[in-house]
């Protein structure tokens, strides 16, 4: 039979145990040992002892130099030339702790000063004619494999959308986004308003859902297919690039239906619907 404790007891015991969880967070605030900035213990057992890894390998790295522990023999001496030899012979690169310190030195000197940048471009120009890797048909092609079917979470699609309204595009009407309401990201707040317009109508539709190879190399992604078997495509500003791509996507797939909605058109569907339908995005018209 379980006995029952008393209001007192209980008071008593919640008190005990407050009193320990108090002592164990104040354990858990310490001083590193090697640079004595104050940091707090995570680990379970309390046994950090240093504010970081590279703390932790530094005054591991000390201690055991003054314990003498890097000190050694002869034969030790002998073992090692003849592994680093060996190494040498099979073409592995053998390199101290004080050439890759001067290494990781230069190549962030180079990188502040953007040499290593520039060297990395005009090495892909002789490499490949190009300024990029990723812009050689192997690089797009390894690009499409990695995001072709690709499912995003949620979470993902809103972090998406609090990283996107960080960056300024180039189009300041391109609002892209998660979109509550639709449950679903969108880059610009013309696609999401023209989905509320087809939820309102009643027409089934789904977004980005075919990509089309192009001779180019490139691909070329609708915004919208419909149930009709249609394709839709929302665009405010027809640049150069979009003209030509979408030039060589009618001419490699006439037998493809797609519309084209422009500012024009979008104007008259936002005239006629933005009052109407609960949640209409009034930027960008």
């Amino acid at each position: 039979m379980t006995k029952r404790l008393s209001q007192k007891q209980l008071e008593n015991l919640q008190r005990h145990n407050e009193n320990q969880r108090a002592q164990r967070e104040a354990r858990r605030a310490k001083s590193c040992s090697w640079c004595n900035r104050n940091f707090y213990d995570v680990s379970n057992r309390l046994t950090q002892s240093t504010c970081s890894k590279t703390c932790s390998r530094t005054l591991g790295v000390a201690t055991r130099q003054q314990k003498g522990s890097y000190k050694r023999t002869k034969e030790q001496n002998k073992k090692m030339v003849a592994s680093m030899q060996n190494l040498r012979k099979e073409g592995k690169a053998v390199i101290s702790v004080e050439a890759k310190a001067k290494l990781s030195k230069l190549l962030k000197e180079r990188w502040s000063s953007g040499k290593m940048h520039n060297d990395s471009k005009a090495t892909c120009l002789i490499k490949y004619g190009v300024d990029h890797w990723m812009k050689t048909e192997q690089g797009k092609a390894h690009t499409r494999k990695l995001h072709t079917g690709k499912v995003v979470s949620v979470e993902t699609r809103k972090k998406m959308s609090l990283n996107s309204r960080k960056q300024t595009h180039r189009f300041s009407k391109c609002r892209g986004g998660f979109r509550e309401d639709l449950e679903m990201y969108f880059r610009s707040s013309w696609e999401a308003n023209y989905a509320r317009l087809l939820n309102q109508q009643g027409v089934a539709w789904e977004y980005e859902k075919d990509t089309f190879e192009l001779s180019s190399g490139g691909s070329y992604t609708p915004d919208f297919k419909i149930d009709t078997n249609e394709y839709i495509e929302i665009k405010g500003w027809l640049t150069s690039k979009a003209k030509e791509k979408l030039k060589l996507f009618k001419s490699e797939y006439p037998h493809v239906n797609l519309q084209l909605i422009q500012r024009n058109e979008y104007r008259k569907l936002y005239k006629e619907y933005s009052e109407k339908i609960p949640f209409w995005e009034m930027i960008g018209t």
